[in-house]
């Protein structure tokens, strides 16, 4: 082997270790290490599977749910749109309707990122508030999404959202929407 292709060789190898152990790091010590601390803190749900998560799983809910007939006249649809929350938060031991047992909250997992569920009111409204700006829209959100929900209250954030929300505000107001209604006429 000559000088030149060993001194090509030790770059290549060298990247290719950092390649996989950082990869590795991020599919499990990193899930691992996350599901270890939030079962410490109470939050329990099912374990991480390698790569995937729980992608399986939801994957079988939802053909389940496919599979069995929607009871008419019934608004509860959420055992078709969401099987898989469904399933655990009976399994978890939360109320079906997640509102009406407080304090109960759990975490699945899509990949090797974990997604929390909260039940507890008082949680909903930190995240929803987000006064320190700690839970960003940006992050959540696929470009997919974006195409799909625009530049409306879902999607922007900071001063963009303040000035769409007073737009809202005007179109919505009631008086300005008694005028619209009186407008329109019925036949």
């Amino acid at each position: 082997m000559s000088p030149l292709t060993s001194l090509l060789l030790v770059p290549a190898t060298a990247y290719i270790v950092y390649a996989v152990v950082k990869f590795l790091h991020t599919v499990i010590w990193q899930p691992l290490q996350t599901q270890r601390f939030l079962n410490s803190q109470g939050l329990n749900g099912p374990p991480y599977a390698f790569l995937l998560g729980n992608v399986k799983q939801l994957i079988q809910f939802r053909e389940e749910a496919l599979t069995k007939p929607m009871p008419t006249l019934s608004h509860d649809i959420a055992h078709r749109v969401i099987p898989h929350i469904s399933a655990w938060t009976k399994q978890y031991g939360i109320s079906y309707y997640v509102l009406l047992e407080i304090g109960k909250n759990f975490v699945f997992w899509i990949g090797p990122r974990a997604q929390m569920v909260l039940g507890d009111p008082d949680l909903v409204k930190e995240v929803l508030s987000n006064k320190n700006r700690i839970f960003s829209k940006s992050d959540l959100l696929s470009p997919y999404l974006r195409k799909i929900f625009g530049q409306g209250l879902a999607i922007n954030e900071g001063e963009k959202w303040v000035k769409v929300r007073r737009m809202a505000d005007f179109a919505l107001h009631g008086e300005n929407l008694k005028v619209s209604y009186r407008s329109r006429t019925f036949l």
